[in-house]
């Protein structure tokens, strides 16, 4: 009877951190055609990363700026987890967008992205910057949008439980600077368990 409830109490701890582990994934990878073997550095051991190639469809002027430290902050601070490149329309796995936005999407909404999936696989990704509520943003806030959804297009979720994370939804200045705007240690954990080397 003891072993039982101890195995019993085991499988209830192991499911519960399962949970906590993977609690803000979406569900969803990209497949390993764009997992890409990756040196960090000469005679380290090989790690591998999720390449991202990105193309802006319609950057605004006055979001080019944004969009581009964007990508630089996740290439910066993801350790290595994800790299996003620029590619062309033929090319790419995400295409951007700022001058687009659903009339049936919230009005009151920053960014959406579709994830495209095939065999369970993320295949393809739209990132949409919604232009109605983000034109007047600081150039931080704007990047912050754009971060967020990065990691959405990575197969990262939402999060408003309080972790620190770029997952937050919100402005930067809801949160406080640097807690938002580079990619924190709770998205690399996620993107760990995520995109394992």
């Amino acid at each position: 009877m003891k072993k039982r409830i101890t195995l019993a109490f085991i499988l209830l701890v192991v499911l519960l951190f399962q949970n906590i582990v993977f609690a803000h994934t979406y569900g969803y990878r990209w497949n390993y055609i764009n997992i890409i073997p990756k040196y960090t550095t000469p005679g380290s051991p090989m790690q591998k990363q999720l390449l991202m190639q990105s193309y802006g469809v319609d950057i605004g002027s006055d979001y080019t700026s944004a969009f581009y430290w964007a990508k630089k902050r996740w290439n910066d601070f993801s350790d290595k987890y994800i790299y996003i490149t620029d590619s062309s329309y033929a090319t790419s796995t995400i295409d951007v967008r700022t001058g687009y936005w659903d009339p049936t999407w919230p009005a009151n909404g920053y960014g959406a992205t579709e994830r495209y999936i095939t065999n369970n696989n993320i295949t393809y990704a739209a990132m949409y910057i919604n232009p109605n509520t983000t034109a007047n943003f600081s150039f931080e806030n704007k990047t912050k949008v754009f971060i967020h959804e990065f990691g959405h297009c990575a197969g990262l979720e939402d999060t408003n439980d309080g972790t620190v994370t770029v997952m937050r939804q919100g402005k930067w200045s809801d949160f406080g600077y640097g807690s938002t705007v580079y990619p924190q240690a709770h998205d690399r954990s996620d993107l760990a368990s995520y995109y394992p080397y």
